[in-house]
């Protein structure tokens, strides 16, 4: 996924966040000035996991994005969406659904 933003000229950093309490996301990027916390379930729904929801709060995400397996992207609630893994083919696409989740854009 970096290395497909990466494409469309985007300059983000990629990083790993956990608490010592053991929570954790599977990727953080800082993009544009902003917070965009990960987490990567390929397999089975999308769910949103406390860790998910810690690194949201405490870094003030406005979203946060659960990447599936799955062919469409939607709102999971609060802020949190379900991202397709299919976007990553796509990375102007991936891009503006990162910056603009509720933007209208055509496929997932």
């Amino acid at each position: 996924m970096v290395a497909a933003l990466g494409l469309t000229g985007e300059r983000d950093r990629p990083y790993f966040w956990r608490t010592h309490g053991g929570a954790e996301v599977d990727l953080l990027l800082e993009m544009r000035g902003r917070v965009i916390p990960f987490e990567i379930k390929l397999g089975g729904e999308p769910g949103i996991g406390r860790g998910l929801v810690e690194c949201a709060k405490d870094l003030g995400a406005k979203n946060a994005f659960v990447m599936h397996g799955g062919p469409h992207t939607y709102p999971l609630g609060r802020g949190f969406w379900a991202l397709s893994v299919e976007l990553v083919a796509e990375p102007e696409r991936l891009r503006d659904r990162l910056l603009d989740p509720e933007r209208r854009v055509s496929k997932a």
